[in-house]
């Protein structure tokens, strides 16, 4: 069994005692759209579990729903291999994190997403790592499974428009 963020624990406890068909609170990280000029594009990768997919959640759907988004708003996507040959390497990655909530009818899950590439380390010696350099707002929630692909959607929808004006923000 993967091994779960200590918020997954709290969010169970709460969840057990509270019957709430949606509950979804923001934890604000913000991002520079500084990080994002000079950039290409950005490859979309997705991290989401196999847990709720049949809750109508999957990482090909997620994936779908990013891709469609970004094209409606006339940002340029590339392929990953296209994006790891370039140097600062540059992805767009939506990460969702869900458990299901013991006893109920119900998940508890967290999503960010946010915009990776390789950067030098200040050392005496540079080091060059893949880093998370802006960020979207993140979501944390518990949805009933009647409601999770709705509510993460949603979410998505949220994230992905703040990446989408940081995207246009960064030329200016």
């Amino acid at each position: 069994m993967a091994h779960r963020a200590w918020w997954f624990s709290w969010i169970v406890l709460l969840g057990a005692t509270l019957p709430v068909p949606a509950l979804a609170c923001v934890v604000t990280s913000p991002g520079s759209e500084n990080a994002l000029r000079g950039l290409p594009g950005v490859a979309v990768i997705i991290e989401a579990g196999t847990e709720i997919r049949g809750a109508g959640v999957s990482e090909d759907r997620i994936r779908d729903r990013a891709v469609q988004s970004l094209r409606r708003a006339a940002a340029p996507i590339l392929e990953r291999s296209d994006a790891l040959s370039i140097e600062r390497q540059p992805l767009l990655v939506v990460h969702l994190e869900t458990t299901r909530v013991p006893d109920h009818n119900a998940f508890a899950w967290h999503l960010s997403l946010g915009v990776c590439q390789t950067v030098a380390t200040l050392d005496s010696l540079p080091v060059r790592v893949l880093a998370q350099t802006w960020s979207a707002t993140t979501s944390l929630g518990i949805t009933s499974t009647s409601r999770l692909r709705a509510s993460i959607e949603e979410s998505l929808d949220g994230q992905l428009a703040e990446f989408l004006v940081a995207w246009k923000r960064r030329a200016q």
